[in-house]
């Protein structure tokens, strides 16, 4: 297997500057990193080299258009984004013939991670701080970070990542996840179409979701799935408990190969 873990390019809705050929890939299971609301490969840091080195597999890291390195601006969010997003994940899995994956998704990502698997085979999923329908505490928790100093401060650390698309990506996620066209979003119908294992972490301190949002998506999910709720750990398990994280999700690969 290798152990290798590189980053995805998207230029105009292409995808460029994978280092393992497609060939390579077809026959392993690979990890494929799907970053949060305002994430990119970057933000992610070393936890894909860690996870790769750890449990031995590929690991592929991806900016979605709009988001860090990628060349499109993003368009403007609108109810239908995440399921959008869904299909572009298929393009970029289609074009490096990635037969097994096992999708780790942090909260925007974790979503995207539970539709794909509800859509689509993969080997299993991943979900750290995923959301499935439009919780109050995640509205109110967008809402706080709208007010100032702390909408200045988030746009401020963001502008590395992401650049002259910052303020058009934070505007999409304040405005659609506080909007009434999104209110009533709920994924709810699909979670019983997926068949593969799923481990659905969650922080027990998360700003974003209470810890039966985690639970509730586990029971939804049905008999595969298992939920580790984190203590001491927020919105990014990844970021506030890596070890933790990262111990868990490679328990789950070795049951798992």
């Amino acid at each position: 297997m290798h152990s290798e873990s590189f980053s995805i390019q998207i230029q105009n809705n292409t995808i460029t500057g994978h280092k393992l050929t497609p060939e390579e890939l077809a026959s392993d299971t690979v990890l494929i990193f799907l970053h949060d609301a305002l994430g990119s490969a970057e933000s992610w840091k070393d936890f894909p080299e860690k996870t790769a080195k750890t449990t031995g597999l590929s690991a592929i890291v991806y900016s979605r258009p709009g988001h860090g390195i990628s060349s499109t601006n993003p368009a403007s969010w609108r109810k239908g984004y995440l399921e959008r997003e869904t299909q572009f994940l298929y393009k970029v899995l289609d074009h490096l013939k990635v037969k097994q994956p096992i999708l780790i998704g942090s909260s925007d990502g974790g979503s995207i991670a539970l539709l794909y698997a509800a859509a689509y085979p993969v080997k299993a999923i991943v979900t750290l701080a995923a959301h499935y329908f439009v919780e109050e505490k995640t509205v109110l928790g967008v809402l706080k970070m709208r007010e100032e100093p702390a909408n200045s401060l988030l746009r401020e650390a963001l502008e590395k990542y992401h650049g002259t698309w910052t303020d058009s990506l934070v505007d999409n996620w304040q405005n659609v996840w506080t909007s009434e066209e999104f209110s009533d979003w709920n994924i709810s119908p699909q979670l019983s179409n997926i068949s593969c294992p799923a481990l659905i972490i969650q922080g027990e301190e998360d700003a974003y979701a209470l810890a039966s949002h985690a639970t509730e998506l586990a029971k939804q999910i049905g008999k595969n799935a298992e939920v580790r709720l984190i203590k001491n750990c927020g919105h990014f398990p990844h970021k506030d408990q890596p070890k933790t994280t990262l111990n868990l999700i490679e328990n789950f690969t070795k049951h798992l190969l």
